[in-house]
């Protein structure tokens, strides 16, 4: 199949999903990945594929901020544990794994998961809802790191640093978490489902945080440092921030007024749901839930635009921070489109909300989920991609569209990214604005002249009317 045709035929079969708040499941279960980011590669998993308790590596979700770094050699590597401590370590991955190991169930979820679903729209990677999995991760327990090295009472954050460098005079992706919380059950993981941990996931070791968002778990993981104040820097003190007490929607706030995004917030999600229903017929609806608290207390569907609620039968499986996989057996009383809605609640007594709390970076989207199927007494036939005929994950995609400003586009934003992420944005001209503004203090070299000519052409082709932006259909990861 030629490129342009792969091409045209999946943003056709993608646009026929609708809107991505609702789940309709017209494609059928073709093992598969929705690119958002050729380079570097952000990709997340279609829902319907998120059926099984553990996520398989080659379908979990991948997230990068630049490309990632050449995987070392594995005899080369080298952690450091440095700073406030007795005894600063330098240890081999071979040392690290004679230590005690621990293996730790739990989800990872982008902090920017359902993105796309903010109204007014927000800058950024414009996720749907499958940028999370469940995975088994097995490593060393950051608390035994940090023993080993002798900590000293007067540290309380950890600072945690990846070998991925950024493009540029963009700042690098240093973080820092509360060493409370580090030391409670945070792990330096190794491997992922039982293999070793993928390059794409940080490969040889990464830090995984049960119950946080994935800003915290820091990738390609070089060196461990514990300090009495939290690090400082861009993804520190303006990224990966949430609101303390949120406003209105399109109310931003400044970083002072703002925490760092740490617990996850409880949601439920469908994943299975049947191409149609006949009358009086029962199906089975599947999914999931989970939180940042250790459980998922229960889940509930409603089919009376949440009038009321039913609940659904949750799995046994479980571990804490891990999701809770639910099903609920429903049977259409009458023909037409019905829409179904399901919410959650967790251990702690939080109910998922109607709608989730807009934020100006579209962080921890966690509103109601809806499903919409087809009740009739005529088949429907689902179109069917084979996996064969995908390329793989990093595919290249179409060029920008012509137009005054094209070239600065292209040499200012496609030279760090691929033009899949100007090609998700609705952005208004104030929004682009302050977008270019922030190129430019990360090194963008653009005169006044070209910065208007970059405002107009990105105000004209991505502006709030673009609504023609489809993902990618790519093969798993790896595949």
């Amino acid at each position: 199949m030629r490129r342009r045709s792969f091409l045209a035929q999946s943003a056709g079969l993608l646009a026929s999903l609708g809107a991505w708040p609702v789940l309709q499941q017209t494609v059928r279960r073709v093992r598969r990945m929705l690119q958002l980011n050729g380079y570097a590669v952000d990709a997340e998993t279609p829902l319907e594929l998120l059926t099984s308790y553990l996520t398989p590596n080659d379908l979990f979700f991948v997230r990068h901020h630049w490309q990632p770094p050449a995987v070392p050699d594995p005899k080369a590597w080298r952690l450091v544990v440095d700073g406030e401590v007795a005894r600063p370590l330098s240890l081999s991955l071979a040392e690290l794994k004679r230590m005690p190991a621990t293996t730790v169930t739990c989800v990872l979820q982008c902090a920017g998961n359902g993105r796309s679903l903010q109204t007014p729209r927000v800058p950024g990677i414009q996720w749907g809802q499958g940028a999370v999995g469940n995975a088994r991760w097995t490593g060393v327990r950051i608390k035994d790191l940090l023993d080993r090295a002798g900590l000293d009472a007067s540290a309380r954050h950890l600072h945690t640093f990846g070998s991925d460098a950024p493009p540029a005079k963009v700042p690098p992706f240093h973080r820092s978490l509360e060493l409370e919380k580090a030391r409670e059950d945070a792990v330096l993981a190794y491997a992922m489902n039982g293999q070793p941990l993928p390059a794409l996931h940080g490969a040889p070791a990464r830090v995984v945080v049960p119950g946080w968002a994935g800003d915290h778990w820091m990738k390609w993981v070089t060196r461990l440092s514990a300090h009495a104040e939290p690090q400082h820097g861009f993804f520190m003190d303006v990224a990966y921030r949430y609101p303390r007490a949120p406003g209105a929607p399109g109310v931003a706030f400044p970083p002072d007024q703002m925490a760092p995004v740490t617990e996850l917030l409880v949601k439920a999600n469908f994943s299975a749901v049947p191409d149609q229903a006949r009358p009086g017929s029962a199906v089975t609806l599947r999914g999931f839930a989970f939180s940042g608290a250790p459980d998922i207390a229960k889940v509930e569907l409603s089919e009376d635009d949440g009038a009321t609620w039913l609940p659904a039968a949750l799995d046994p499986r479980h571990d804490p921070y891990a999701w809770r996989l639910w099903s609920y057996r429903w049977t259409p009383a009458r023909a037409g489109r019905a829409r179904l809605l399901v919410r959650a609640t967790d251990s702690r007594g939080s109910v998922q909300p109607r709608e989730p709390v807009w934020n100006q970076s579209g962080y921890l989207s966690n509103g109601w989920h809806a499903a919409e199927i087809e009740v009739s007494e005529t088949a429907i036939v689902a179109p069917r991609v084979g996996e064969r005929n995908l390329p793989a994950v990093g595919a290249r995609t179409p060029a920008l569209p012509d137009g005054p400003g094209r070239s600065v586009a292209e040499q200012s934003c496609v030279a760090c990214h691929s033009g899949d992420v100007l090609r998700q944005q609705r952005l208004t001209e104030r929004q682009w604005t302050a977008s270019i503004a922030k190129m430019k203090g990360w090194g963008a070299e653009l005169s006044d002249e070209d910065s208007a000519r970059l405002l107009g052409y990105l105000s004209e082709h991505f502006g709030p009317g673009n609504d023609g932006y489809r993902p990618v259909l790519t093969r798993p990861i790896g595949r």
